[in-house]
């Protein structure tokens, strides 16, 4: 069941994966990427229960690997709507991305050993930085 997790939410972040606004703004993908969120979070919400139970009958190694799980569908809740707001090209992109880069800040200490926060930090950063640059060269400033 996480392996099918995984891969499903994969293939539907797929459009996400380089950047939607650079070298121009790239209206096909953006649309297949705000198609797909909705995917996401119904596969997460979905995914819960499987993590929640299985965290709580395992041990080790494998339970770590349901910890790290949980932590990942609680990224989501913060990542979806930032991502939403990236795509859309959003005012309020910005405060999404500061509440996913504080989530990451404060759990570094758990995720370190299963996910690197800083070059995940770094590429939030400039997903923002290229949104927040089309938005100005749209705009004339």
């Amino acid at each position: 069941k996480a392996q099918a997790f995984f891969t499903r939410v994969s293939r539907l972040w797929r459009p996400c994966f380089d950047p939607v606004y650079l070298p121009q703004r790239d209206a096909q993908r953006i649309s297949a990427a705000l198609a797909n969120l909705p995917r996401i979070r119904a596969l997460a919400r979905a995914f819960q229960r499987v993590v929640r139970r299985n965290q709580a009958r395992t041990t080790g190694a494998v339970r770590w690997s349901w910890i790290y799980a949980a932590h990942y569908l609680e990224l989501l809740e913060l990542l979806l709507p930032a991502t939403t707001a990236y795509l859309q090209a959003a005012p309020e992109c910005r405060a999404h991305f500061d509440r996913v880069r504080d989530f990451l800040q404060r759990r570094e200490n758990i995720l370190h050993p299963a996910l690197d926060v800083s070059t995940c930090l770094n590429v939030l950063q400039w997903r923002r930085n290229e949104m927040e640059e089309f938005v100005r060269g749209k705009s004339g400033q």
